[in-house]
């Protein structure tokens, strides 16, 4: 899957694309980086996702937020 949303990052808007297991972003030059997760403020990982919140749309999301966020995604999928 290959989807593109705009978010607005650094009072300009940033391009994201989300691919199978990355989120990513271009870079000044050319080229793309991934993007951090946002789901909280002090996460560093990188997103792996986006999920859907009222307060920005789709944000990028870490797979370690994700399953703290979602466990129901994931149960279905171990059992």
């Amino acid at each position: 899957m290959n989807h593109q949303l705009e978010y607005n990052m650094k009072g300009g808007t940033v391009i994201l694309t989300q691919v199978e297991g990355q989120v990513l972003f271009p870079v000044e030059g050319g080229g793309f980086e991934a993007a951090p997760c946002m789901w909280f403020a002090l996460c560093e990982n990188p997103a792996v996702t986006t999920e859907f919140t009222p307060a920005t749309c789709d944000t990028p999301i870490c797979e370690r937020c994700h399953r703290r966020m979602f466990p129901e995604k994931y149960e279905k999928k171990e059992k």
